[in-house]
């Protein structure tokens, strides 16, 4: 097992009065698929290490799967939040859409408590976690995207507000 999925992402190195989350929907967008690709590739680790033919774990590495896998359920819970906030931003975030997040948060956690350390049992669930993100990115996601995407080309043609402080926001301000 590797240490990669345990370690914190690197951290960005901006003035503490500068707003450090992306307002422009490109680079929005581009966190948010970064985040995806994390995911993926946390996925992918995980079911690596459930693979059918691989040895027993010791007490220390099942103990390291359980935190690899609960880092994971925090990471997408996190990654659903800040996408339904920015989709919301922009006016591109279904009923459907919210609900289908709110019902892949739930199961997700439950069917992780349902497996318990049944490494056949975890690994069906890693399965179906999979299926549903890939589909979800390449479905509602990318139907968001590009619809936030046209909101975010047509708000570009608007004046900016007087008084805006472009990326930037006074320290305090909301």
């Amino acid at each position: 097992m590797t240490a990669s999925l345990l370690r914190p992402p690197a951290q960005l190195n901006s003035p503490p009065h500068c707003n450090p989350w992306p307002l422009l929907w490109p680079d929005q967008r581009l966190l948010l698929e970064r985040q995806h690709d994390r995911l993926e590739q946390q996925l992918t680790t995980l079911l690596q290490w459930h693979h059918p033919e691989g040895t027993a774990w010791s007490p220390e590495e099942a103990a390291a799967c359980d935190h690899a896998s609960q880092l994971l359920l925090r990471n997408l819970k996190l990654h659903l939040r800040l996408e339904e906030r920015w989709l919301d931003k922009w006016g591109c975030l279904r009923h459907g859409h919210r609900l289908a997040h709110r019902h892949a948060s739930e199961t997700t956690l439950e069917g992780l408590l349902r497996c318990g350390r049944d490494r056949d049992r975890r690994l069906a669930w890693l399965e179906a976690l999979r299926t549903w993100f890939v589909a979800h990115r390449d479905g509602p996601d990318a139907r968001a995207y590009s619809l936030a995407h046209a909101a975010s080309q047509r708000a570009s043609f608007l004046p900016e507000p007087a008084g805006s402080q472009g990326l930037c926001r006074r320290p305090g301000a909301r």
